[in-house]
Parts: C-alpha cells; sequence; structure tokens
C-alpha cells in the first residue's frame, strides 16, 4: 500500500480511498488529480472518493479540487493513461522573466548602439517599431496568407532605417544584421537580469529530480542564452523557426518539440507524451494549445498585486511592443479548465509534480 504523506503546511490534500493518496505539499493550486484507466475504472465503481470537494487558496478563494480526466475524455494518443512525468516544458515571456522589462530594456540598448554607431539614422525605439509595423502592414496586404517572423521584420526595420539615413544598401544591411544581433543580446541580458526570483531554484529543482526540460515558446528568447538559465535547458523551440509552420496557439510548436524529443531519446512520441507537462502563463497560447497535443498542463498566475504590466497590456498601448505577437481573444473559465492545475509561484511547481509522480505509482497498484 502506498503510504500517506503529511505535512504541517498543507493547505489541501486529495485522499483516495484505493490508493491511500494523500496529496499536501502545501501547492497553492487547484489540483485536478490525474487518473490513469484502472484508476478511474475503480473511481466509477464507486470505490475512490475525493475530499475535500473544494479547497481554499491563500486569498481566500475556493477553487473546486476534481479529477481531470476520464478515460472517456482522454484522447486515443494516451488511451487515458498518464506515466510519471519525463518532460517539463516552459513557455517563457511572462513565465520566467517579465517581457516587458526585457523587451522594453532591449529596445533602449538598440537605440542606444544605433546612435552611437549610426548617428543620421533615426535610432529612437519608437521609430523602430513603427517601421516594423509599417513593414508588416506592407506585406500583409501584397503576401496572401502572410506569416509573421518578427526578427526578420525587426532586422528590415533597421535597415530601412539605415537607408533613409543616408546608407548604402551594402552597409544599410550590415546595420540591420548587426543591430538585431545587438538587440537580441540585449534581450538574453536583461532576461537574466529580471528573471523571476524562483525561476532558477525551480528549474535546479527539476533536473535534480530527472526530468527533461525545455522550452517552447513564440518569442525570439532563448533560455540557452540566458546565463542563469542555461545549464537547466535540454531543448528549445520557438515560432521563429521555419519548420515550425505556425506559432502558437496552434499546436505547431508543440508537434515540433515532442518529435525532436522523441527522436533524441529513441522512443515512440505517443508514449513520450504520457509524461509530459507543460508550464505557461497563457490560457491560449500555452494551456489550450498543449491540451490540443493531450499534455499535462500547468497554468502560471501569479497574483495580480505582484505583476507588472503584461505584455497585451503594454502591447495595447503601443509602448515599444508593436512587434510583439498579440492575442486578442479572450481567456475564459472554460479555457481554465483546461489547465490540469495552477500555480502563483513556480516554485510551487516540483511539489506538484512530485504529488503527479506519487499518485501514478499508486494508481498503478
Amino acid at each position: 500500500m502506498f503510504p500517506v504523506k503529511t505535512q504541517a503546511t498543507c493547505r489541501y490534500f486529495v485522499n483516495c480511498e484505493v490508493c491511500r493518496v494523500r496529496c499536501s505539499s502545501g501547492v497553492r493550486a487547484s489540483l485536478r488529480i490525474l487518473t490513469n484507466k484502472s484508476h478511474t475504472n475503480r473511481r466509477e465503481q464507486g470505490h475512490v472518493q475525493f475530499a475535500p470537494s473544494s479547497v481554499k487558496t491563500t486569498s481566500s478563494q475556493t477553487r473546486r479540487v476534481q479529477p481531470c480526466h476520464s478515460s472517456a475524455q482522454a484522447s486515443s494518443q494516451t488511451d487515458g493513461e498518464y506515466w510519471k512525468v519525463r518532460v517539463v516544458t516552459f513557455d517563457l515571456d511572462d513565465t520566467l522573466w517579465p517581457t516587458t522589462g526585457v523587451v522594453l530594456a532591449a529596445n533602449s540598448d538598440l537605440s542606444n548602439w544605433l546612435k552611437e554607431n549610426y548617428p543620421t539614422m533615426k535610432h529612437e525605439s519608437s521609430a523602430v517599431q513603427a517601421t516594423i509595423k509599417a513593414i508588416r502592414k506592407e506585406k500583409e496586404e501584397t503576401i496572401p496568407d502572410y506569416r509573421v517572423y518578427y526578427s526578420e521584420l525587426r532586422e528590415s526595420a533597421i535597415v530601412r532605417l539605415a537607408l533613409e539615413g543616408g546608407y548604402d544598401a551594402p552597409t544599410a544591411q550590415a546595420v540591420g544584421t548587426d543591430g538585431f544581433r545587438v538587440w537580441l543580446q540585449a534581450r538574453h541580458d536583461n532576461a537574466d537580469r529580471l528573471v523571476f526570483h524562483d525561476a532558477v531554484t525551480t528549474l535546479k529543482a527539476l533536473k535534480g529530480r530527472g526530468y527533461l526540460v525545455g522550452a517552447i515558446t513564440n518569442g525570439a528568447g532563448d533560455p540557452r542564452q540566458v546565463k542563469s538559465l542555461a545549464p537547466f535547458f535540454d531543448f528549445y523551440v520557438s515560432s521563429e523557426e521555419r519548420a515550425v509552420r505556425r506559432p502558437k496557439p496552434s499546436s505547431d510548436p508543440f508537434e515540433a518539440a515532442l518529435q525532436r524529443v522523441a527522436e533524441s531519446i529513441k522512443i515512440d512520441a505517443k508514449e513520450l507524451i504520457k509524461g509530459w507537462v507543460h508550464v505557461g502563463d497563457c490560457l491560449t497560447n500555452d494551456i489550450a494549445a498543449a491540451k490540443e497535443m493531450n499534455m499535462r498542463t500547468v497554468h502560471y498566475a501569479p497574483p495580480e498585486d505582484n505583476e507588472s504590466p503584461t505584455w497585451k497590456q503594454l502591447r495595447k498601448t503601443d509602448a515599444g511592443l508593436s512587434s510583439a505577437p498579440l492575442d486578442t481573444s479572450e481567456e475564459t473559465e472554460e479555457d481554465l479548465s483546461a489547465a490540469d492545475a495552477q500555480i502563483s509561484e513556480l516554485s510551487e511547481l516540483v511539489a506538484l509534480l512530485e504529488n503527479w509522480d506519487e499518485y501514478c505509482c499508486a494508481a498503478a497498484l
């Protein structure tokens, strides 16, 4: 029989009468227990009871605690079964670092570099952003089914500004190439400077448990180029890659990541996905998209009073972020229900995954 675990700091527990599993991590999360096929059958026969039916979070808001999947709800890919966690992927922007602060700082660094090295061209961040918008509009009006690549747009904008500043074509092209390199390096440097306080310790703990750790993002930031994060990432997929057909909320980036890892560790993708968990801040781009692939999902939702303005909020004001991917869809309660758990601190993730691993072991008994 699987042993019952308790902790004095427990804010909730879910007690399974069959497996005698008590999830008592102290995680401030709306934990929906993942069930495998055999366990679901026992629950449907009346042998499994979950209690209590709700938990109180630190903000005194009550959230339901309920099974996440029945065997009927699970897809044919997973057949209703989940393995112990094997792979954990993260969104990056507003999940591991504050996108607004990082991008605005990178824009400022690029502006200063242009001003110092190419004084006759417009160097202000506002000029770069306006040019990016203009080029994008031109392409959307002339190219059917135009696929936006923001890195390409930024480099093209710098080239156009250099030409307008009187530089010849070869020089302007060099300014674009070097300027984008400066901006991208600044993005990584500022991500390292502003990385969320518990990101490094969380990633270190996940690697300590033997998980493969990766990133799936729409942006240009690469955690392997962020000094404090680089040691913990095994792989990275960005929608800016030509090999990825469409960005999130399409499932294409997740499919690309799944295939790469499956090929790398020589395992069938349909089996690997049973042990895959994705963590992100956006219900549409991260949670719903990962669910299309039948991955387990964790929604990262820091307390509102601790948040800086989000990417979406500043994007609407055009505060130097006009080249940012804009998700105009509204996030709904239905979107939230797709999440298998919700955390308000990244540090809560480790205990949450431990509980899931323990539950999978116990449910298999």
